[in-house]
């Protein structure tokens, strides 16, 4: 079998994970309701008007619930951040192997 591609569905998972506000906001909720300004205060280095388009793509995606600029992890929510969990332990053991190396 020759494989040249990976698939769609892998292409949009990759391009969800691989964004650093996606990540960040992603790491930082939880199952409970945050408001708005816990989220913009704990996330540095982006403005309140992109962190709210970020916080809306998400919502569009289902991986992130709101009601009165409150926040909370959907059950994909939940999925994504521990796939980004094990993305992040995975590039601890390879740094830490690295570092074996020298």
């Amino acid at each position: 079998m020759t494989v040249r591609d990976i698939s769609f569905g892998s292409k949009v998972g990759l391009s969800i994970l691989s964004d650093k506000w996606y990540m960040l906001v992603l790491q930082f909720l939880t199952e409970e309701s945050k408001p708005l300004m816990a989220v913009r205060n704990a996330i540095r280095g982006i403005s309140t008007f992109n962190l709210l388009i970020i916080l809306s793509k998400l919502e569009s995606m289902k991986l992130l619930s709101s009601e009165d600029y409150e926040y909370q992890l959907t059950s994909d929510g939940v999925k994504a951040q521990a796939l980004i969990s094990q993305i992040e332990q995975f590039g601890n053991q390879e740094v830490a192997s690295l570092s074996d190396d020298f």
